[in-house]
C-alpha cells in the first residue's frame, strides 16, 4: 500500500511537471548611438548589456540572459538614430504576451 500511494506522488509530481514547461525564445534588437531608452556604453559590451538589462528590469519584462555582440561596423553617420553595429541578444519566454511587450520596444 505504501507502494502505491509512492508511486502515485511521483506519476503525479511528474506530470504537473510537464504541464508547465516554459519554452524560450531570444529576440534582437539593432542597436543605435544614442536613440536607443538605455545608456549607451561604446566600449564595454558587459556593461551594456547590464544597461539593457536593468532597463528591461525597470520595465517589468522577463528575461534570462542579455548578450551584445558586435555583428558589423557602426554606421558613418553621427546621428542618433544610426546603427552602431551591435546586436542585442535577449534571451526571454516564448510566450505570445512577452514576445508582444518586445516588439512594442523595438526588439524582433
Amino acid at each position: 500500500m505504501k507502494h502505491l500511494l509512492f508511486l502515485t506522488i511521483v506519476v503525479s509530481l511528474l506530470a504537473s511537471c510537464s504541464k508547465d514547461e516554459v519554452g524560450y525564445k531570444t529576440v534582437s534588437y539593432q542597436q543605435t548611438y544614442c536613440a536607443d531608452p538605455w545608456r549607451y556604453d561604446n566600449g564595454d559590451d558587459i556593461t551594456q548589456a547590464r544597461y539593457v538589462g536593468n532597463y528591461l528590469d525597470s520595465l517589468g519584462l522577463f528575461h534570462t540572459s542579455v548578450l551584445v555582440k558586435v555583428e558589423r561596423p557602426g554606421d558613418l553617420c553621427l546621428a542618433c538614430t544610426c546603427k552602431s553595429g551591435k546586436v542585442i541578444y535577449v534571451v526571454t519566454k516564448d510566450e505570445e504576451s512577452v514576445l508582444q511587450q518586445y516588439r512594442a520596444i523595438g526588439f524582433n
